[in-house]
């Protein structure tokens, strides 16, 4: 799988809700850090962190690839939806990803700033 197959499987399943498919695109000893500070620990830890997108609606989430180095990527994103009570977010940021042989990441380094209206 090449980088615009994982992220456009991501996006999809991002914007559906499918935690479980969103986990299907990690290797199973995937180093995932959600911050700089904050590292997720196996995919149990990542599934509770994704656990949040079930309170979003309306999700938008657009990326565009900014590096490409052999299997690492930079990638631009933002992210728009509204919580499950209205109030509307906005956050825009860079992961890193790192793809091994099989098309799975192996590495995910996730930065953001929210953006306050």
């Amino acid at each position: 799988m090449n980088i615009n197959d994982w992220l456009n499987k991501f996006k999809y399943s991002w914007e559906n809700k499918n935690i479980d498919d969103v986990l299907l695109l990690f290797s199973a000893n995937v180093i995932y850090y959600e911050t700089p500070f904050h590292k997720l620990n196996g995919l149990d830890e990542i599934k509770k962190e994704w656990l949040a997108i079930l309170d979003q609606n309306e999700i938008d989430l657009r990326y565009s690839v900014f590096s490409i180095d052999d299997n690492k990527y930079t990638i631009q994103w933002d992210l728009k939806y509204f919580s499950k009570d209205g109030n509307q977010f906005h956050f825009s940021g860079v992961y890193l990803i790192k793809l091994n042989e099989m098309g799975l990441c192996d590495e995910f380094r996730h930065y953001c700033e929210k953006d306050t209206f």
